[in-house]
């Protein structure tokens, strides 16, 4: 139906969110969003893909260098789902979302059960906690105040997780 759900471990949390519908927002057989530069094409896990660049991104480097993208390989044969992301922010380490294995087919509903503990969040919420949670655990001396001073920061300019957090909010009443 559309809805994606998003477990992160390492603060035992998860949201859900009903996604547009196939096609939206995209142009094309080639999965194009609006706003965003093609790259070339990439083969992950023998499934096609289109390699698309929003915002300004210098990759291959392992924290951004000031500037803010992403970087998307999205899947026509899987109605867009994107297989592969970088996320580049300033001020923050490049993070990467990787799918590492496709099953074709209708999954089964417990597919989208939550681990069992885990607490549901907004997107914007559980960025926030995930977020506090790296920034000091890749530099212990960072105090808590730092860490949400740099959250701040960086969540006022992140209008993709933005819209999303507005989307969920929006189905969640």
């Amino acid at each position: 139906d559309g809805t994606q759900v998003q477990a992160v471990h390492l603060i035992n949390a998860y949201y859900s969110i009903k996604l547009r519908p196939p096609g939206s927002g995209q142009s094309g057989a080639n999965c194009m969003p609006a706003g965003t530069t093609l790259l070339g094409t990439e083969t992950i896990l023998g499934i096609e893909t289109y390699k698309y660049q929003q915002g300004e991104v210098q990759p291959g480097n392992a924290a951004s260098t000031g500037s803010d993208g992403i970087i998307s390989w999205l899947a026509p044969g899987l109605n867009c789902f994107s297989l592969r992301t970088e996320f580049h922010f300033k001020g923050s380490p490049t993070t990467f979302q990787l799918a590492s294995n496709v099953t074709l087919g209708t999954p089964p509903a417990s597919a989208f059960d939550p681990p069992p503990g885990f607490v549901e969040l907004s997107p914007m919420d559980a960025s926030h906690k995930l977020t506090v949670v790296v920034m000091r655990r890749l530099n212990p001396a960072m105090t808590t105040d730092e860490a949400e001073a740099a959250w701040s920061k960086t969540s006022a300019s992140n209008i993709g997780l933005q819209r999303m957090d507005a989307m969920w909010r929006k189905q969640h009443g």
